[in-house]
């Protein structure tokens, strides 16, 4: 059986729970469950099933639409970070070895905006303001997209 454990740096605003939110199916989707600082997944990998537990770490979070602190849960919006903000991340399965490189893009650190935002803004409309996500959420790239879609 597999196992990784390593920690992912977060630049900039992030939030967990709202940026994981868009892979959630329904309340009750036993695959995924996510708080403000935490979440747990399963996934079915080429390599065989893994099981993936995602902590925050450090004392970031993400202030709330007030500009208040938060944790980063449901409702909170931009914000800053410390030095020392960043993601542990544990795989446990056969298919550790296969997801790990693949959970950066998975938790949306590797999200940039910032092309399709500026090329939006420049030509007004509704997708100008479509295209500027919440402070601090990111969009996730999913590995195995036939077990999301059925």
């Amino acid at each position: 059986m597999g196992e990784a454990d390593f920690y992912l740096p977060i630049e900039g605003a992030y939030d967990l729970d709202r940026t994981l939110g868009v892979l959630t199916m329904g309340r009750g989707n036993p695959c995924l469950r996510h708080t403000g600082r935490a979440a747990a997944m399963t996934l079915a990998t080429p390599a065989g099933p893994v099981a993936v537990l995602v902590e925050r770490c450090g004392g970031g979070g993400v202030a709330g639409r007030d500009g208040n602190s938060s944790d980063g849960g449901v409702g909170g919006g931009g914000g800053g970070t410390s030095s020392s903000d960043r993601l542990r991340v544990a795989a446990t399965g056969p298919g550790a070895g296969w997801v790990e490189p693949c959970l950066p893009a998975m938790l949306g650190l590797r999200d940039d905006p910032s092309g399709l935002v500026a090329r939006a803004v420049a030509g007004g409309g509704k997708l100008g303001r479509l295209a500027k996500p919440p402070a601090g959420v990111r969009r996730p790239t999913v590995p195995v997209v036939f077990h999301r879609l059925v």
